[in-house]
């Protein structure tokens, strides 16, 4: 008779033995497994990589190539229409007409036919329920042009939908006047960002008020002029006035009109006899560009532009005036002590700008931009007292140096950190960074950090 014991072994054994059979089927079926996915996988490798891309990859690719920030639909904007990849093939198109956003943004190109207005209606369509953003680009035709119709045709299809941002760009006044008529009896209501250039014609159009709402956060205007004074824009964060100087007194109507401004860029400041007093408070006021100015206006700018936030000051083209050597008494001139970067590009008054720097006390970065950027750095290194250089903490230097300028600018900086103050980053243009003797880059880099500004970085603000 068996012991308990026994039995118990003898029912382990039947069980390990029916587990190692099962095993042994199991790794047959995963090798028969492997073996089809083998051939799956030879022939998936004949399709071409464009129908094996995996849905949510697909997804990112398609709104990375067409989805653009509806701010930034410029003219600019040449990416193909998204129609295109709806014949690629049935999931593709399934997946395109599942992303709105990638059919928002619209371009009209130059010259326009009549079979685009069904695929610009169509895009609007797929766009649903989102907003549209557009740029027009009506290039070479007048408003007495027949061709001129098709595009207020298609100016009045994209604005029978919600309208995120609006850009119009032409060649003539009267073709500009004759589309922005349009926008005076649009919807404005969602009207973010409004942008119109007239590019052909030295004459300036004086724009509509009715054309601009309350809503508008963006305004762009080349050879359009706002009315003065101009209406109460309380929403608009950034201003373009891209086209002639602007006085004190306008200046000072924009300060009221746009009270919450954080981004402005306009051409000279100029004084005359009636706004020469007038002060420009910007509150909210953080970026400021200044185009083809004068020293005189930034003189101004020191004397009667009020911006406690500012934070960004970019100067282009600086040249000298005919009033440009009258004292201004230093009282009057203002500080800015939340003021941290400059950039200064072609400075052709480079005698004049220390003055300026003197009224930047808290200013830690510096771009220099332009074949009259290095005297304007050998300028700053000649003073008396190189104060500007001993609270900056980062150059940037490209398109242009001076090796004059090297053994000054190596004591200077060997002298400030010493003093435990001084640059902490120099940076070079690649191309400069190329031409630039070893020895000196070597023994620059002992006191400071030297880095190349990006090729695409330098020959964008070429």
């Amino acid at each position: 008779m068996s012991s308990p014991r026994a039995m118990g072994l003898s029912e382990l054994n039947l069980r390990y033995a029916y587990l190692e059979e099962r095993q042994t089927r199991l790794l047959r079926e995963l090798e028969e497994i492997r073996e089809v996915k083998k051939q799956l996988d030879a022939e998936r490798a004949t399709y071409a990589p464009v129908y094996l891309v995996p849905d949510d990859v697909l997804y990112q690719i398609l709104e990375e190539a067409y989805a653009h920030n509806s701010e930034a639909c410029t003219l600019d904007y040449r990416c193909d229409t998204p129609m295109a990849i709806t014949h690629v093939s049935r999931r593709w198109r399934y997946l395109a007409l599942s992303l709105p956003k990638i059919w928002a943004c619209i371009h009209v190109p130059t010259p326009l036919s009549k079979g685009h207005l069904p695929l610009l209606n169509l895009s609007v369509i797929r766009s649903q329920p989102l907003p549209i953003s557009f740029s027009i680009r009506c290039r070479y035709y007048k408003s007495a042009s027949p061709e001129i119709r098709l595009y207020m045709d298609c100016l009045a299809l994209l604005l029978k939908s919600k309208v995120r941002s609006c850009t119009i760009c032409t060649d003539y006044v009267d073709t500009m006047e004759t589309l922005i008529g349009y926008l005076s009896n649009a919807d404005k209501s969602r009207f973010g960002t409004l942008r119109l250039q007239v590019m052909g014609e030295e004459n300036s159009l004086l724009m509509d008020g009715d054309c601009l709402s309350c809503s508008l956060r963006s305004l762009s205007l080349h050879a359009v002029r706002l009315p003065s004074p101009p209406i109460a824009l309380h929403g608009l964060r950034e201003l373009l006035l891209e086209y002639q100087p602007i006085s004190l007194r306008y200046l000072h109507e924009i300060a009221i009109a746009c009270p919450e401004l954080t981004i402005f860029t306009t051409r000279d400041i100029t004084t005359t006899s009636h706004g020469s007093h007038l002060e420009a408070r910007f509150p909210s006021l953080r970026h400021l560009s200044l185009l083809e100015v004068h020293f005189s206006g930034i003189r101004d700018l020191l004397c009667w532009v009020e911006a406690p936030r500012l934070e960004t000051l970019v100067i282009r083209d600086i040249s000298l005036g005919s009033s440009d050597a009258q004292p201004v008494p230093v009282p009057q001139y203002r500080t800015y002590p939340t003021l941290k970067h400059i950039s200064i590009r072609f400075p052709y008054a480079a005698s004049h700008i220390p003055q300026f720097l003197h009224y930047t006390p808290n200013v830690v970065s510096l771009d220099l931009e332009g074949t009259n950027a290095v005297p304007l750095l050998g300028v700053m290194l000649s003073a008396e007292k190189n104060t500007f250089l001993s609270r900056l903490r980062k150059l940037t230097v490209s398109v242009a140096w001076d090796e004059q300028y090297e053994a000054l600018f190596l004591n200077v900086v060997r002298q400030r950190k010493e003093a435990g103050e001084g640059l902490d980053e120099m940076v070079f243009g690649h191309l400069l960074l190329a031409k630039m003797d070893n020895a000196f880059l070597q023994s620059l880099s002992r006191h400071v950090t030297v880095t190349r500004l990006e090729a695409r970085e330098t020959s964008r603000s070429a």
